[in-house]
């Protein structure tokens, strides 16, 4: 294959479909981004292609067979670990796809290069910003990359400092965790439901320690990890060629998701874990707890589309 394909986020959900997944195979990940779920639907026929759906601009009409393969790959990969960064001018997001059949990542894909041509990590940022100011969806290239050479590829989308300081983990700390009470915890978020931010919510809150006050208006370098699991797709995702090996529709396994997102405030580093609703505990953690997440994360992931025991205890 010359050139990756490239395609809107919220255009891979279809793209697979027409490719021949079937729509419960999907990353929930990509359902939920998808900007065309109405017209793409749930109604794939035998052989998991999309029906009638008319292609646009980014969809399966522009990709060729090889291309359309690989977007299937990566949207029915039973891991996907997401790394959003976001240094002031909008976050730049990689989604890793790991399949069994080989690891896929999802970057924004800086317009009017060769697109077969690798991305520098200032591209990509300056194709995010530019895409966020205008409000225009982002391109992104999904490329095929070796499962060796993730931990490299994502440490240097990290920022210069503490953010991207060699592995070193911090073990969670009762006492030195910061967490809500449970009424405020319910305040800011009825506050983001009206359409404020979580910093302008917490300035509103009543009895706030200025400790967890400073911590959750922290304004400064930001980074969030998730790996979100689907079990569904384990086992029944289609195969490289990419005929199903199932075209029966299945109920939903429901997906796991581990989130933390980490600030750099002045000199300290704060780590919120955030995979509940509300928040957990907030926490300063040491230089390198980035890295110390984020290396054994995507080894579980790998083992879990690889179907390894030790890769399914987040399941339980």
């Amino acid at each position: 294959m010359s050139a990756p394909p490239r395609i809107r986020p919220g255009r891979i959900r279809r793209a697979a479909i027409a490719a021949g997944a079937h729509p419960s195979a999907v990353h929930p990940v990509y359902r939920v981004l998808a900007e065309d779920s109405a017209a793409a639907g749930d109604t794939a026929d035998a052989g998991g292609r999309a029906g009638d759906a008319a292609p646009g601009p980014g969809l399966d009409a522009d990709l060729d067979h090889d291309a359309a393969l690989l977007v299937l790959r990566h949207a029915t990969t039973p891991a996907l670990l997401t790394l959003a960064v976001d240094e002031g001018a909008g976050p730049r997001t990689l989604r890793v796809g790991l399949h069994p059949d080989g690891a896929t990542v999802e970057a924004a894909d800086p317009q009017g290069t060769d697109p077969g041509a690798q991305a520098t990590d200032a591209d990509a940022r300056a194709t995010d910003a530019e895409a966020q100011a205008s409000g225009t969806p982002s391109t992104s290239a999904i490329t095929e990359v070796h499962l060796a050479d993730l931990p490299a590829r994502l440490a240097d989308a990290l920022p210069a400092g503490p953010l991207s300081a060699p592995p070193l983990l911090t073990q969670e700390s009762a006492a030195r965790s910061m967490r809500l009470a449970p009424e405020q915890a319910r305040a800011i978020i009825d506050a983001i439901r009206e359409g404020r931010s979580p910093a302008e919510a917490a300035r509103e809150l009543e009895g706030i320690e200025p400790a967890l006050l400073s911590a959750l208006t922290a304004a400064g370098p930001r980074v969030s990890l998730s790996l979100t699991l689907h079990p569904d797709a384990r086992g029944d995702a289609a195969r490289p060629d990419g005929v199903p090996r199932s075209d029966r529709p299945r109920e939903d396994a429901p997906p796991v998701t581990f989130a933390r997102v980490w600030t750099q405030h002045g000199d300290a580093l704060l780590r919120t874990d955030a995979s509940g609703a509300p928040p957990g505990s907030i926490q300063e953690v040491a230089p390198g707890d980035v890295l110390g997440t984020l290396l054994p994360l995507l080894d579980q992931g790998v083992r879990f589309s690889a179907g390894d025991s030790a890769g399914e205890a987040m399941t339980r």
